[in-house]
């Protein structure tokens, strides 16, 4: 399916803000007295399986959870088959390669054949979906033109690739 920039950016995010909701934290306030938690709606207690990661033993459930829901629609996956390293840090290549699959988890289309954006990633696990990206738009480069694959990604950057 085909999208216009605005059907992309709309779907992006509510599909974004969806995976988000979710994976944070919620908390309860007094106009909503239960906690918002998609999980519970797209990953529904027993019939996510657990993906059997050997080192989320100081993980909260919560977060267990998430993690099995993100690897059981394939937006992430571990390190290895047997380990996900929960607290690792996400870099700007993970960020792009996990927003790229939730958008085609959501229906959307993207190119087989990306135009190069970028020198700096070629060669690299992620430098099809970074590519991809860059020709929808919703990942940049910086002042040189580098997209800096292996750089951590911010809150704020993470925020400019959601509203992107």
């Amino acid at each position: 399916m085909s999208v216009s920039k605005l059907s992309r950016r709309a779907l992006g995010a509510l599909a974004a803000t969806s995976l988000l909701v979710g994976l944070l934290p919620t908390a309860a306030t007094a106009a909503t007295p239960e906690p918002r938690d998609i999980t519970k709606f797209a990953c529904p207690s027993g019939e996510v399986p657990d993906p059997g990661f050997s080192d989320d033993e100081n993980t909260t459930a919560e977060h267990k959870a998430s993690i099995a829901c993100v690897v059981w629609y394939e937006l992430a996956a571990g390190r290895t088959t047997t380990t996900y390293a929960p607290g690792d840090a996400v870099n700007r290549g993970q960020m792009a390669t996990f927003i790229g699959n939730l958008l085609v988890k959501g229906g959307v289309t993207l190119s087989d054949n990306p135009p190069d954006a970028f020198a700096d990633d070629d060669n690299t696990q992620h430098e099809k979906r970074i590519n991809q990206l860059a020709e929808l738009g919703v990942v940049e480069g910086d002042r040189e033109g580098k997209y800096n694959a292996g750089f951590p990604v911010t809150r704020a950057q993470m925020a400019s690739f959601l509203n992107r």
